[in-house]
């Protein structure tokens, strides 16, 4: 049972011309937290609420983002959110900071295909067509990833 990671990112989309309607688009990505590779994408418009999208397996362990609620297929852990009138306790404050620290790897996926693809934003104008650019996009990350771990390794 391998330990994953979901998080969800914007992403523009839309042509630069006049008249033309921008929606955005979400990318929500399952993880594997040991090598760094995306395994699963969704896309939805941005006005999909996280919610509705659960990419853990039954029985999976995840961490999600705080955008996610509790529940879902797998066994999953969310950042514990603090309330009006109700602070968070010091315990739930420092499992927040643990969180924080193994979610960061889901980051780096996001980080890598708008830094180094120039991908923050897509042109295209249909949900299906932004999913299979951004299938490809995904795909050239882990290629990007699977290089980078291998160049590590001859280190």
């Amino acid at each position: 049972m391998a330990l994953q990671g979901e998080d969800s990112e914007g992403v523009a989309s839309g042509e630069p011309a006049a008249g033309t309607v921008y929606i955005s688009i979400k990318l929500h990505t399952k993880d594997e937290l040991a090598s760094g590779f995306i395994t699963e994408i969704e896309v939805t418009t941005a006005s999909a609420n996280d919610g509705t999208v659960d990419l853990s397996e039954k029985g999976e362990v995840c961490v999600r983002d705080r955008g996610y609620p509790q529940g879902g297929r797998g066994s999953c852990i969310s950042i514990i959110r603090a309330t009006r009138g109700h602070p968070l306790r010091e315990e739930d404050e420092e499992l927040n900071r643990f969180l924080a620290k193994v979610r960061a790897p889901v980051e780096h996926p996001f980080a890598t295909i708008k830094r180094v693809f120039r991908c923050g934003r897509v042109l295209a104008t249909t949900l299906g067509r932004v999913k299979v650019r951004l299938t490809f996009v995904c795909t050239c990350y882990n290629l990007f990833r699977a290089l980078e771990l291998a160049s590590a390794k001859g280190r």
